[in-house]
């Protein structure tokens, strides 16, 4: 059985999408700061990677020798707490066990199939608005770590045109809410993009709340001068003069 972020609810997974856990069917299991490290850079990763790879990423200032005898005490840490069902490792490469389920792996698929050309946007919208909620989540938030942190930054990038070309799809679509919901998420991730503030204005609008539609690009203007010095586009300007010169003609 699959949950909505793509992990199934028995078998082991990781979870590093809002906060870390781990899971052996369906249960938490606890992993301490190194462990967890561990398998969050195996995960950033691509899910495999040499012993000393990892040991320069774990350790970089240890001794070869007493940076192994570490390694060597955490693999055996994780197998025991986790069945030996999470990570796997011989001589030379540690990766995640082959059956292990990821949920950033699974979002990561999802936002690069969305930006893909292969993607229409009828086939976008057709998916339920569930299915796209993984696009929302931060990447372990508050993490400090250098190498989180430029995963963090790859992956808002990615999700940020995913979620601006799905709430797009939505709005072509006639799915108002949806078009909302996803384009406030696309705020969320860059409060400096125009892209889905244009399609926050054009859903009120497909409702004929001119008013609301205002407001959205009010409120981006202000943002704009406060932070940068700079207004909207003379694009965006123009979907509301267009909208406003309809409702006088009309």
């Amino acid at each position: 059985m699959l949950t909505r972020d793509g992990c199934s609810t028995g078998g082991g997974c990781v979870h590093l999408l809002s906060a870390f856990t781990c899971r052996i069917d369906g249960g938490e299991v606890a992993l301490a700061e190194l462990p967890r490290n561990l398998v969050i850079n195996l995960v950033l990763g691509r899910h495999r990677m040499s012993r000393g790879a990892l040991m320069a990423r774990l350790w970089p200032d240890e001794e070869p020798e007493r940076a192994a005898k570490r390694l060597r005490q955490i693999l055996w840490r994780i197998r025991r707490l986790t069945q030996g069902r999470i990570v796997s490792a011989d001589h030379e490469v540690i990766g995640l066990a082959e059956d292990t389920c990821v949920d950033f792996t699974a979002a990561l698929d999802l936002a690069r199939f969305a930006v893909s050309a292969t993607a229409t946007l009828p086939e976008l919208a057709i998916r339920s608005l569930d299915h796209w909620r993984p696009l929302a989540q931060p990447l372990l938030p508050g993490s400090t770590s250098d190498e989180v942190h430029m995963a963090r930054q790859r992956w808002d990038r990615l999700r940020l045109l995913a979620l601006e070309k799905i709430a797009d799809a939505m709005l072509l679509s006639g799915d108002i809410p949806a078009a909302i919901e996803l384009a406030s998420y696309a705020v969320e991730v860059d409060d400096l993009s125009e892209g889905p503030y244009r399609v926050l204005a054009q859903a009120h609008l497909a409702r004929n709340d001119i008013g609301m539609a205002q407001r959205v690009y009010g409120a981006y203007a202000a943002l704009l001068r406060e932070s940068l010095g700079v207004g909207p586009s003379a694009e965006f300007g123009d979907i509301l003069n267009t909208a406003g010169s309809r409702r006088l003609a009309g």
